[in-house]
């Protein structure tokens, strides 16, 4: 396994212990159990790292047999494979302030004839012999800090480019936030704009609606007036115009739209008398009278005229047209003129005999 970094150990002046010439071959670089090999180097006694076994000479770590049950005595030789020890390789040649090449194997992988080590020590004889592996450590490390300085090429790159786009993101969404603060001031706008526009336009329609009918009503009054102009009546006194009613019912037969107009305008009638068939019968004429001298107000009489003549059919509709049409009201007013109590007898009695005409008619055909 490869181990990166090892800036602090050589700040700090301290080199593996197997870089000098006593050093035990394959021994490990940690400070607690390389200091057990220095010990054995100094002493020529070396103690298992488990504490198992004899004590051993010097001469018999990496002497190709396992003496520890942990394999402690055998780091630079696959004497003790499969105990869990390992060899080290400290890679001569590769320690610099920027890189450390130094790995672990496991003994097994000692002289096996391949070169794990960038310095071959993993090949080499434990006793300071030469082996068969070049040292390409320096190759390595030149070629591992190359990689780095791209990467940090790369990195440096990325990161820059990041920053731009990180201010073009912040550009964008502060543009995007008065983008968005001005479309809702315009929906504002708009929106205040549509409900003045409603209100407008509800003032025109109720302005319109209030001219149509105060129009309206000026047109009925003064088409009202107009037709009191052509009956006559328009400047009659109250005799006058009751005597006008009564001659309108009485000539027409009329009597029961007479009454009718007087339970409209408010008049008490009194009983009618029962005929000998228990039938109720029309009022008398003096009662008829009577009723109409209740009406005090002369507007009331003059409506009541017109009414009276409209549906007595004695005017020809004159009426209907002078309120409709202000040509066809001069025309109706000369036609109102020109009337006269004996053309109502005559259109009476022509609808009379019309009427006993189809009477007989549906007796026979019965």
């Amino acid at each position: 396994m490869i181990a990166v970094a090892g800036v602090a150990l050589l700040l700090s002046g301290w080199l593996p212990p197997s870089c000098g010439a006593d050093a035990v071959h394959g021994a490990p670089l940690d400070a607690a159990l390389a200091s057990a090999y220095d010990v054995a180097v100094k002493s020529g006694i070396f103690r298992c790292l488990d504490h198992s076994g004899p004590k051993l000479s010097i001469s018999q770590v990496n002497d190709d047999f396992c003496d520890c049950a942990d394999g402690s005595d055998e780091p630079g030789s696959p004497a003790c494979a499969g105990t869990g020890v390992s060899f080290t390789c400290l890679n001569h040649g590769s320690w610099s302030a920027e890189v450390d090449l130094s790995q672990t194997l496991p003994t097994s992988r000692v002289r096996d004839d391949i070169c794990d080590c960038c310095d071959g020590s993993d090949e080499a004889d434990p006793h300071g012999a030469g082996g068969p592996c070049p040292n390409t450590c320096e190759q390595e490390v030149r070629s591992l800090l190359e990689e780095r300085r791209q990467l940090r090429a790369a990195a440096n790159a990325g990161w820059e480019a990041r920053e731009g786009l990180v201010e073009k993101a912040k550009e964008y969404a502060a543009g995007s936030a008065e983008r968005i603060r001005d479309r809702e001031e315009a929906i504002a706008r708009a929106e205040e704009d549509v409900k003045e526009a409603k209100a407008a336009l509800a003032r025109e329609i109720a302005a319109e609606e209030e001219e149509k009918q105060k129009l309206s009503a000026e047109d009925r009054n003064s088409g009202f007036e107009e037709a009191l102009e052509a009956l006559g009546i328009a400047d009659a006194s109250v005799g006058t115009v009751l005597e006008r009613i009564i001659e309108v019912a009485e000539t027409t037969g009329a009597t029961t739209e007479l009454e009718v107009l007087l339970e409209e305008a408010g008049v008490e009638l009194p009983d009618p008398p029962r005929g000998s068939g228990d039938t109720i019968e029309q009022l008398s004429a003096d009662d008829r009278v009577e009723a109409l001298l209740k009406v005090e107000d002369l507007p009331t009489l003059q409506r009541m005229l017109v009414d009276l003549m409209l549906q007595a059919d004695v005017v020809d509709d004159a009426l209907a047209v002078l309120l409709r049409d202000e040509d066809a009201r001069k025309k109706a007013a000369e036609v109102v003129n020109n009337l006269s109590i004996g053309d109502v007898e005559a259109h009476v009695r022509k609808e009379a005999e019309d009427a006993r005409s189809l009477l007989k008619k549906l007796e026979r055909e019965l």
